[in-house]
């Protein structure tokens, strides 16, 4: 058994098709060989060649019949990712399919706008700092109607309320 620990990326439940209870959870990545060995141990248990993942958490969007041993090697891939680089794949995988979510965020294309209730707030922010309402005088930006404004950015594709916490990420391609 190895001794080295990984940083953990997903669990998934491994399981036998044939009795999906005979199984068992494990975190990803970990050593091929202790993979190979535990699938070859539910296999020998429950008297079935096929396994699936009939349920997972973490990071990574999983399907039932996906390559178990491609998802360990991704998994091991990702392990070089910060906590909010993971968090960003998590959020971006709802709107964006898996490859272009790691892109994304191996690019740095996202932005995170951490404590904002309504897209309102985000459009407050993004056009602060984009200088969208320097030249409109002070006693007249109070008129400036961010609701709308944060309803269009969020139309246009490039803003997502995030579900594991509070906020909204901003990514582009």
């Amino acid at each position: 058994m190895s001794t080295t620990t990984m940083k953990k990326i997903c669990s998934i439940f491994i399981g036998s098709v044939i009795d999906p209870c005979v199984g068992q959870w494990v975190d990803l990545p970990m050593d091929p060989d202790e993979l190979d060995a535990l699938c070859d141990d539910i296999r020998g248990y429950a008297h079935c060649e096929e396994l699936f993942i009939p349920d997972y958490e973490g990071v990574l969007t999983v399907g039932e019949y996906d390559n178990i041993f491609q998802l360990n090697e991704r998994c091991e891939d990702l392990t070089d990712f910060s906590d909010d680089q993971l968090t960003a794949l998590q959020e971006l995988s709802e709107w964006v399919s898996q490859d272009e979510a790691i892109e994304i965020v191996e690019n740095g294309q996202y932005r995170f706008y951490p404590d904002c209730w309504t897209m309102a707030e985000v459009a407050e922010i993004y056009a602060d700092e984009i200088g969208d309402l320097d030249r409109i005088p002070e006693d007249l930006r109070c008129y400036f109607d961010f609701e709308s404004y944060g309803r269009t950015l969020e139309i246009n594709g490039r803003f997502a309320r995030m579900t594991s916490e509070i906020g909204y990420i901003e990514y582009w391609l």
